[in-house]
């Protein structure tokens, strides 16, 4: 009868190690379900007639890492002219394709990087350029 008290034992510790690591997994799952990025709001957006550079500031979003733009010609956004990924806040993006265009609109999301993935939040509404 000792002799098999002790065999209980160890089999009793590799069962508990298993059950551990799968309560830890869905933990992880549930937190990166919870991960929301805001939506992102274009402040200003200007630019001069003939120029090919368009000045553009954001409004920060918590935890958002980079923000990517998109400038296009029409309000819908089905031809995007450039696309870029910027980490400031305010910037400017220089394209020959913009250039002498007299409507042009911009829109922006929020990315947020947590460990190698990244999330998005969802497209600010279409702002349109300011051309002076």
């Amino acid at each position: 009868a000792p002799t098999e008290a002790p065999t209980v034992v160890p089999t009793d510790k590799p069962t508990v190690v298993p059950t551990n690591k799968p309560t830890v997994k869905p933990t992880q799952q549930a937190t990166t379900k919870k991960v929301t990025v805001k939506r992102v709001k274009v402040k200003s957006a200007s630019k001069k007639k003939v120029s090919a550079k368009v000045k553009i500031s954001l409004k920060k979003v918590k935890g958002a890492t980079k923000y990517q733009v998109q400038i296009s010609t029409s309000k819908n956004f089905k031809k995007v002219l450039v696309k870029k990924t910027v980490k400031k806040l305010s910037f400017t993006v220089k394209s020959s394709k913009i250039k002498n265009k007299k409507k042009l609109y911009v829109r922006a999301k929020a990315i947020k990087v947590v460990g190698k993935k990244s999330y998005t939040g969802k497209w600010s509404k279409a702002k349109k350029v300011k051309v002076k």
